[in-house]
């Protein structure tokens, strides 16, 4: 499993990028731990739809978008009434242009697989 960490994020502090080496999409592991206190968080570019996490988030709360094993994880207790997706994250062959609320207040973990066609 290919494992990004840590992520830089850019210099507006809006998203990231990754790197699929591979030839096909392929189901993505993000783990984001805030380090202040949110309500709400958006993330794009890694579905079609954004996808949505409502609510209070507290600060260093451990947040898990399992795309692989098709989980939504606080604190390693599912919490699917928080999760407003319609699908889980995945990556395309090439760079992924990911952006998050407040992503300079974030450590961000990404594990994938690479896949062939």
């Amino acid at each position: 499993m290919e494992k990004y960490y840590p992520i830089i994020v850019n210099e507006e502090g809006t998203g990231f990028s990754i790197i699929n080496a591979g030839t096909a999409p392929t189901p993505c592991c993000l783990t984001l731990i805030p380090k202040a206190a949110l309500n709400g968080i958006t993330i794009t570019g890694l579905t079609i739809h954004p996808i949505e996490i409502t609510g209070h988030i507290d600060a260093y709360d451990v947040i898990v978008i399992d795309g692989e094993n098709g989980e939504f994880k606080i604190n390693n207790e599912l919490k699917w009434g928080k999760y407003a997706g319609v699908e889980l994250p995945r990556l395309l062959p090439g760079t992924n242009d990911i952006t998050l609320t407040s992503a300079s207040l974030f450590n961000i973990e990404a594990r994938f697989d690479l896949r062939y066609v």
